[in-house]
Parts: C-alpha cells; structure tokens; sequence
C-alpha cells in the first residue's frame, strides 16, 4: 500500500515537444525520497517501496504519455 500511496503523490517530471506536446518523463529520485519521508515509510521498507514506485512509473508513463 505505500508504493501505491507514493506513486500517486509524486509529481512527473515533464517534458515540452516542439509539436507542443507534454510528455511525462520520470520521477526524480529526490521527489520519490521527499514523498516517502513525508509518508513516514518505515527505514525497512524504503528500498522496496522506491523500486515498486520505478516499475509502477515505467508501466504508466507509455499510457499517460499515449493519452490524448
């Protein structure tokens, strides 16, 4: 439940084309952190919970990106 709660907070970075198109990129690493600090996600837990968040990110970034 906390990988989910992250990815949900963290904010994408983005990118402009020169068509004008906005495409989502990735989360920075420092923003994943700064999420789960603010979530208080336990020291233990912290590892599994940023790889969960990259593969949750991979998986939606093509989806989001396709949406028109």
């Amino acid at each position: 439940m906390s990988a989910l709660m992250v990815f949900l907070e963290c904010e994408w970075s983005l990118v402009a084309t020169a068509g004008g198109a906005i495409i989502r990129t990735h989360f920075p690493a420092t923003e994943i952190e700064a999420v789960m600090r603010q979530r208080q996600v336990p020291a233990d837990e912290q590892t599994d919970v940023f790889l969960t968040v990259r593969i949750m990110q991979r998986a939606a970034q093509p989806l989001l990106n396709a949406a028109k």
